[in-house]
């Protein structure tokens, strides 16, 4: 019987409880150096900027050099409206401030 209880067990049980305790340390160590290097490879990859991001910024400059045309393209109309119109801009607007006091003598003034 003793044969067979023999047969039964495997290599490791059969090696020195020094040796099996080797076999565990250096599995361990082993493994924790393998999940290390998968960690920092993974965050290696994660902290790396991915290229859509640089083309969002790409959008957005564009988005900003074609706001800042149109304002400006807007202003120079703007100017060559007022050149055109030969100062009557100035008037209208005069005009339009003297209709909104006009209108203030129509509506009675609400008391506070």
């Amino acid at each position: 019987m003793a044969d067979e209880n023999k047969k039964k067990e495997s290599r490791i049980e059969n090696l020195s409880l020094e040796t099996r305790r080797l076999i565990f340390w250096l599995l361990l160590i082993v493994s924790t150096v393998i999940v290390i290097m998968i960690w920092f490879f993974s965050l290696n990859l994660s902290l790396a900027i991915p290229p859509s991001e640089g083309f969002e910024n790409q959008k957005f400059e564009k988005i900003k050099v074609d706001l800042k045309s149109f304002f400006e393209n807007t202003n120079q109309g703007i100017e060559e409206l007022k050149a055109g119109l030969n100062g009557n801009i100035d008037q209208a607007l005069i005009n339009s401030s003297s209709t909104a006091t006009g209108s203030e003598k129509i509506i009675p003034s609400l008391p506070n």
